[in-house]
C-alpha cells in the first residue's frame, strides 16, 4: 500500500499438517503462476487446502514482526 508496483510480491508459506497420524509438509504460494509456480492449494489426504490470505497488508514504510502476521487458510473434506 502506498506505493506503485509493477507486481505486488508474493508470500510463500511452509504448512505442516497431521491427519490420521500422517504428517504431510508443503509449501502454498500466494501467487500460484509465479517463479516456480507453486501452487496455492493442495488435497492433503481427503482434505482441500487452500491459502487464502496473509495479514496485515504490507504498507510502504512499515514493517510488521512475523509473530503478528496472521495467514488465513480454507480446509475443506472432500
Amino acid at each position: 500500500m502506498n506505493v506503485v508496483c509493477i507486481w505486488e510480491g508474493m508470500v510463500e508459506i511452509k504448512v505442516s499438517m497431521t491427519i490420521r497420524g500422517n504428517q504431510s509438509v508443503f509449501s502454498l504460494s500466494s501467487s500460484p503462476g509465479f517463479g516456480e509456480k507453486i501452487p496455492n492449494s493442495r488435497l492433503i489426504d481427503g482434505y482441500f487446502v487452500k491459502l487464502e490470505n496473509v495479514l496485515p497488508y504490507p504498507v510502504a514504510g512499515s514493517n510488521v514482526k512475523d509473530k503478528d502476521r496472521v495467514v488465513v487458510l480454507s480446509v475443506k473434506k472432500q
